[in-house]
C-alpha cells in the first residue's frame, strides 16, 4: 500500500439532524490507508456512489467481493450516502473519499458487523467478531435525486442492545460488501436543467431520445433517437417502459438531459402480453396534423395500441437489460411535451395541444367568464373526420374569429372547458362524446344523434370583466346590473345552472363591498336580496327546491315578511309535498302585501288541487291493501288485466309471476295491483306464523284439524306444499286464527295488536322499497299532476322587477 494513512476516530458518527441521519467522517474503529488518490468530487451526504468492495480477514481471507477475480458477480454496488442502508464503516469511509480512489480499511467489530445496531446483517463467511480489511474503489460519485426507495432511519435502543433498532432498520436484510442489497433506489442525475416548469404525466405525449447501458458501461444495449434518427414519440401511461423510465420522465421539464439510475425489477418492461390501462378514447381514429411525426404503422382502432385522441401513437417497448445485468442507468434527453388533459376526469373529453401559446399556464388562461376570440372548426371522426362546422368560412366577417362569452351556455360543456384551459396562440384539439357535446346542446346541421366530435380551436385572446378595485359606488352597482341582466336573460332561456352562477358570483364579490350608511346601505341591500332571491328562482328551475327554501330563508332571516320570499319559499315547499307548510307561506304574503292576493289564491288553488291528487293516489296505492287474497283484482282492474299480469314471465310480474313475500316485492311490477298482492301475500303469512308462535309461547294447542300433519309438507315461507293428505296453503289461511279456543283467542288479544302494528309497519316499509318513485309516492304525483312551468311562469310574472 502507498499513499497517506489516517484514523477515523471519535465519537459515533451516527447523529440526528431534524429527524434525519447525518453522516460525519469521524468513526472510532476505523483505519484508512490511501492506494490511490482520487480526483473527482468528494464524495457528501447525498451523493450516489458506485463502488468497488472487497472484504479479507485480518489473515488475507476474501471472504465477499463484488469483483469477478475474487468470485464476486463483477458489477460495482449503488449506493445513495444517507439514505441506504450500509455499515457504519463503509458509509463513514465513503464520506472521507474521491471519485476515482482506491482506499483499504482496517475495521474493528464495533464498526461493521459487530455493532448490535448494524442495520444489515453479515454475509455467510463473514465473521462478524473479528477485525476485518476493506478495499474500496469509488468509480464515480454524483448528487442525484431519488425518485423511490428511500426508507426511514432508526436510532438504536435506548438500552444500547440494539436489538429494538435493529428489528426497526431492517437488519434482517441481505447484505453484500457492506450494505443492504433489498434496497432498490431510483435516482436522477441532471446533466443539463430543462426549461419552464410543466412534467409530463398521463396522458402526456412525450418526444425522447433515449440509450439504456449497463451500470458503469459505454455501450448501449438498447438506443433510440440518437444520432440522425427522429425522436421517439410515445404517450405516457400507453407504453411499455421500465417503471423506472416511466417514473422518471414525469419529473422531467422540456429540453432536459439526465441519468436515471435504477436496478432490477425495475428495469424491467410489463410484458406484452399485459393489458395496458385504458387510454382516453381510445377508439378515436387518427387525425392528420400539421407538425411531422416519425414514419409508424398506425394501429387499429379499438385496440389500446390506438393511443390518445388525435393522433396515432405507437406503443413503445423498451426491452429489458440483458441477461445477468441487474443495474442500468438511461441517458434521456426530453426532447418536447405534448400535453394531452383528460379535461373532466372520466375520459370523454380530452385536449391535445397542438401548438404551444404564450403566457403561464393556468393564470393567463380564461377561467373565469370572458369573452372569448376563438376559430372553432368540428369533424365528426365516426364519419371519416367530416366537416360539419368552420368559423373561418362562416358568418358574417370571413376570417374574423368568432367572440362568445364563456358562462353563458353558448357552447357545448366539452368545448367550453377546454377554452378554459388554453392559453392566448394556442391550437388544441378536443375530442369529446356526445355526452358533453350535441347531446345536451343545440344540434347543428348534419351532426346525428349519439356522434362523438372532435374540435380543433384556436384561441386569439379573451376579455375578462373588470375588477370593482378603484370603482365609486355607483360604478360598482352598474357593473352589478350589467351582470345581473345577463343573468336574466339566461334565466329566461332556461339555462338556470349559468344564471345561477351568475347570480352567485355577484354575491360573492358583493361581500368586498362596503357601503356608507344611509341611502347607499338600503340600495346595496335591495340589490342583494334580489339577487339572493334569483338564485331561489334558478334552483326552483333545477328541480333543488330545498336549496331554493335555503336562499330563501336567508332574505326571511333579516324581512320575516318579504312576501316575495314567502312566495318562492312556498312554491318550493308545494313542490316539496309540504303542503301544510307551503300554505303558510301564500297566506302569510297576503297579509304582508295585500296587492298580491290574486298571486296567492291562484298558488292556493294549485296546491289545493295537487293536494287532492295526491290523496286520490294514495287510495289507489293503499286502498284495499290488506282486505284481498292473492291473486284478487285490484280496484279498477279489469279481467283482461288481470290476465295479462298472469301470463307475464316469472320474475316480471311479482305475486301474479310467481314471486312470494318478499321475493315477490323485490322481482317487481309495473303496476299497483301486484305489489299489493305480493305485499298482502306476504303479511297474511307474517300473520299466519305469528299467530303461531303466539301459541306456543302462551303453551296453547291448536285444534288437531289444524296443525302440521306428519304427511304435510311446509316450504320455507310457512306456504302447505300438497302432500300425503295434506291441505293447501289458501285453505288453511282461513281456518287457522278461527281454531283457537278461549284461552288462546285471550291470548292472540293480549299481544294481537302489537304484533299487528308491527306488520302494518313492515308491510309499508316493503311498499315504499319496492320502487323509488313510488316512495315518493306524495311527491311524484305533485311533479307529474301538476305542471310546474305553469308555476315558473306564475312566478316570472310576480318577480318580474327582479327577473
Amino acid at each position: 500500500m502507498d499513499g497517506g494513512r489516517s484514523g477515523l476516530r471519535g465519537k459515533s458518527g451516527a447523529t440526528k439532524k431534524g429527524g434525519k441521519k447525518k453522516v460525519t467522517k469521524q468513526l472510532e474503529g476505523v483505519m484508512k490507508a490511501v492506494v490511490r488518490e482520487g480526483s473527482g468530487v468528494l464524495v457528501e451526504e447525498g451523493h450516489q456512489v458506485v463502488f468497488h468492495c472487497t472484504t479479507r480477514t485480518a489473515s488475507g481471507h476474501i471472504c465477499d467481493s463484488t469483483r469477478a477475480e475474487h468470485g464476486g458477480p463483477g458489477r460495482p454496488r449503488r449506493v445513495v450516502v444517507g439514505e441506504s442502508r450500509l455499515v457504519a464503516a463503509v458509509e463513514h469511509g465513503l464520506c472521507t473519499m474521491r471519485e476515482g480512489e482506491v482506499a483499504m480499511f482496517k475495521v474493528e467489530p464495533s464498526a461493521h458487523y459487530g455493532d448490535p445496531a448494524c442495520p444489515v446483517k453479515p454475509p455467510p463467511g463473514v465473521p462478524a467478531g473479528e477485525e476485518l480489511q476493506l478495499e474500496v474503489e469509488v468509480v464515480s460519485a454524483a448528487a442525484v435525486r431519488v425518485l423511490a426507495g428511500k426508507r426511514e432511519k432508526e436510532e438504536p435502543a435506548a438500552d444500547g442492545t440494539g436489538e429494538e433498532g435493529k428489528k426497526e432498520s431492517g437488519a434482517e436484510a441481505e447484505d453484500v460488501c457492506g450494505y443492504a442489497e433489498d434496497e432498490c433506489f431510483i435516482t436522477k442525475q441532471t446533466i443539463e436543467e430543462g426549461r419552464g416548469w410543466e412534467q409530463p404525466r398521463p396522458p402526456y405525449e412525450v418526444k425522447i431520445r433515449l440509450e439504456a447501458r449497463p451500470l458503469g458501461s459505454s455501450t448501449p444495449f438498447y438506443a433510440a433517437g440518437t444520432g440522425s434518427s427522429p425522436p421517439l414519440h410515445l404517450a405516457l401511461g400507453a407504453a411499455r417502459l421500465p417503471p423506472a423510465l416511466d417514473l422518471a420522465l414525469s419529473h422531467m421539464l422540456a429540453g432536459e438531459k439526465a441519468v436515471v439510475f435504477a436496478s432490477s425489477p425495475h428495469t424491467i418492461p410489463p410484458s406484452p402480453d399485459a393489458p395496458l390501462p385504458p387510454a382516453p378514447m381510445a377508439t378515436a381514429p387518427a387525425l392528420d396534423t400539421t407538425e411531422p411525426e416519425p414514419a409508424v404503422t398506425k394501429p387499429e382502432a379499438g385496440t389500446a395500441e390506438a393511443g390518445r385522441v388525435g393522433l396515432a401513437v405507437p406503443v413503445v417497448t423498451v426491452p429489458a437489460p440483458p441477461e445477468g445485468v441487474v443495474d442500468v442507468e438511461y441517458h434521456v434527453e426530453l426532447v418536447k411535451i405534448t400535453q394531452v388533459r383528460d379535461v373532466l376526469g372520466n375520459g370523454c373529453v380530452i385536449k391535445r395541444r397542438l401548438q404551444d401559446g404564450t403566457g403561464d399556464f393556468p393564470i393567463d388562461c380564461p377561467l373565469q367568464d370572458s369573452v372569448v376570440h376563438i376559430h372553432v372548426r368540428g369533424t365528426l371522426p365516426d364519419q371519416g373526420g367530416r366537416e360539419f362546422m368552420d368559423t373561418r368560412k362562416e358568418g358574417e366577417g370571413e376570417g374574423q374569429p368568432l367572440q362568445v362569452g364563456t358562462g353563458e351556455g353558448r357552447l357545448p360543456e366539452a368545448l367550453e372547458a377546454s377554452i378554459r384551459l388554453m392559453l392566448p396562440g394556442e391550437v388544441a384539439l378536443v375530442s369529446s362524446t356526445a355526452q358533453y357535446a350535441y347531446d345536451s346542446f343545440p344540434r347543428p346541421e348534419g351532426v346525428p344523434e349519439g356522434a362523438r366530435v372532435q374540435w380543433e380551436v384556436e384561441l386569439f385572446g379573451f376579455e375578462t370583466p373588470k375588477g370593482w378595485d378603484g370603482l365609486s359606488f355607483d360604478e360598482i352597482l352598474a357593473e352589478i346590473d350589467h351582470t345581473k341582466q345577463l343573468g336574466n336573460t339566461l334565466y329566461k332561456e332556461k339555462k338556470y345552472t349559468h344564471a345561477c352562477s351568475k347570480y352567485e358570483r355577484l354575491l360573492r364579490e358583493m361581500r368586498h363591498v362596503h357601503p356608507k350608511e344611509g341611502e347607499e346601505a338600503k340600495q346595496f341591500n335591495a340589490v342583494q336580496v334580489a339577487l339572493q332571491l334569483n338564485v331561489a328562482a334558478c334552483q326552483h328551475g333545477m328541480g333543488e327546491y330545498a336549496r331554493a327554501i335555503e336562499w330563501a330563508d336567508k332574505v326571511l332571516t333579516e324581512q320575516p315578511n318579504h312576501s316575495k320570499a314567502l312566495y318562492r319559499r312556498g312554491l318550493a315547499r308545494m313542490h316539496s309535498a309540504a303542503f301544510d307548510e307551503a300554505r303558510a307561506d301564500f297566506q302569510r304574503m297576503v297579509k304582508a302585501d295585500s296587492s298580491t292576493q290574486a298571486d296567492a289564491a291562484a298558488a292556493l288553488a294549485k296546491l289545493k288541487k295537487m293536494e287532492e291528487e295526491a290523496e286520490s293516489r294514495q287510495r289507489r296505492e293503499l286502498g284495499g291493501l290488506f282486505d284481498r287474497k292473492p291473486g284478487s283484482l285490484t280496484a279498477g282492474e279489469s279481467p283482461a288485466a288481470a290476465a295479462a299480469a298472469a301470463a307475464a314471465p316469472a320474475g316480471a310480474g311479482g305475486a301474479a309471476a310467481g314471486g312470494t313475500g318478499a321475493a315477490g316485492v323485490s322481482a317487481g311490477s309495473s303496476g299497483p295491483a301486484a305489489l299489493s298482492q305480493a305485499t298482502c301475500k306476504a303479511v297474511r303469512r307474517a300473520a299466519k306464523k305469528a299467530a303461531v308462535k303466539i301459541a306456543e309461547e302462551t303453551g296453547a294447542s291448536i285444534d288437531s284439524d289444524n296443525r302440521r300433519s306428519d304427511n304435510e309438507e311446509w316450504d320455507e315461507n310457512g306456504d302447505s306444499v300438497e302432500g300425503k293428505g295434506g291441505k293447501r296453503d289458501d285453505d288453511k289461511e282461513s281456518e287457522l286464527i278461527g281454531a283457537f279456543n278461549p284461552v288462546k283467542r285471550s291470548a292472540l288479544l293480549t299481544y294481537g295488536p302489537a304484533a299487528v302494528l308491527v306488520l302494518l309497519l313492515l308491510a309499508f316499509g316493503l311498499l315504499m322499497l319496492k320502487d323509488v318513485n313510488q316512495m315518493r309516492g306524495v311527491v311524484k304525483p305533485v311533479a307529474v299532476l301538476f305542471d310546474p312551468k305553469g308555476v315558473d311562469d306564475d312566478m316570472d310574472d310576480f318577480m318580474d322587477d327582479e327577473l
